[in-house]
């Protein structure tokens, strides 16, 4: 009677050790996961290139965007598609303030019967990561924004 009591507890403390030895892996692998750093740039890419809208507002007197804070991210291959909002006949242009990013510069204008114009500048394939100045100018009018490349975000 007595070896089979020991032999019971036997079995529940050997039931007890793998528990623990799977929970102690199972704590251990999470652990080894690497952080993931959150970035102006989340979410990060998937899949292939995509279009990036920015919206640009011209009044005769300012240009603005609606979220002056955003920094707009891109990847290579990516598009940046700049939507211009005000009064038609009025040219937009952009321009890189940054001899690394030659590819930043376009321009546009809102048609008469349009309510809205936009063009498109494409981050080329071999394009440097970086946070990228540039000028939108608007008759007189200008403002500096910026664009960050990253590979990979």
């Amino acid at each position: 009677m007595l070896n089979l009591k020991n032999k019971k507890r036997g079995d529940i403390m050997k039931t007890r050790l793998v528990l623990l030895f799977i929970m102690a892996f199972v704590v251990s692998s999470c652990a080894a996961v690497p952080k993931v750093h959150k970035t102006a740039c989340d979410p990060g890419p998937k899949g292939n290139p995509r279009e990036i809208p920015v919206p640009i507002v011209f009044t005769p007197n300012e240009i603005t965007r609606p979220d002056k804070n955003a920094i707009d991210c891109a990847r290579p291959g990516d598009v940046i598609r700049y939507m211009l909002n005000g009064p038609p006949d009025i040219s937009v242009s952009v321009d890189s303030d940054d001899e690394a990013a030659p590819w930043l510069k376009g321009n546009g204008k809102i048609f008469p019967r349009e309510r809205e114009g936009w063009f498109y500048v494409l981050v080329p394939v071999g394009a440097e990561e970086g946070d990228f100045k540039y000028e939108i100018t608007a008759g007189s009018v200008v403002l500096d924004p910026v664009v960050r490349v990253r590979h990979a975000y």
